[in-house]
C-alpha cells in the first residue's frame, strides 16, 4: 500500500492486485488499443470463497498480445467487458481508478474520433 502524495489517493488493490502476464510480448506501445476483454470468475459465497483468486481484466490487444491488466475487489467495483474496447492499457487503468473512487465516468470517443 503506498499513497500518491500527489492526488493523496492510496493505492492498495490495484498495486497488489495488478500484476501482469503476457501470452506473448508485453505490451509495449502505449498507444496499442484493446480489441476485446474477458473477466475472470467472481469469488464465490463466504466461507467458500474466502481462498479464491480475486476476479481480473485480462485484455487483447490489437496486435494479438493478451494481458491482465487488473485485479479487483467485486463489493468495490464491478466492470463489463465492452468498458474496456477501444482503450488504451493507461486508459484502462484510469477507468478502474474512477470507478473505484467513485469518480464520473469519462465517456469513450467514437472509434472514428480517436
Amino acid at each position: 500500500m503506498f499513497k500518491d502524495h500527489e492526488n493523496g489517493i492510496w493505492h492498495a488493490a490495484f498495486n497488489v492486485c495488478a500484476n501482469s502476464f503476457s501470452t506473448h510480448s508485453p505490451n509495449n506501445n502505449p498507444s496499442m488499443k484493446i480489441k476485446s476483454v474477458s473477466i475472470t470468475p467472481m469469488l464465490r459465497s463466504m466461507p467458500d470463497g474466502m481462498f479464491d483468486p480475486m476476479p481480473a481484466v485480462v485484455a487483447t490487444f490489437e496486435d494479438g498480445s493478451t494481458k491482465r491488466l487488473l485485479s479487483f475487489f467485486p463489493d468495490e467495483v464491478s466492470f463489463q467487458p465492452s468498458e474496456f474496447t477501444g482503450f488504451t492499457e493507461e486508459e484502462a487503468h484510469s477507468l478502474f481508478q474512477r470507478k473505484r473512487h467513485h469518480l464520473p465516468p469519462v465517456m469513450k470517443q467514437p472509434q472514428s474520433a480517436r
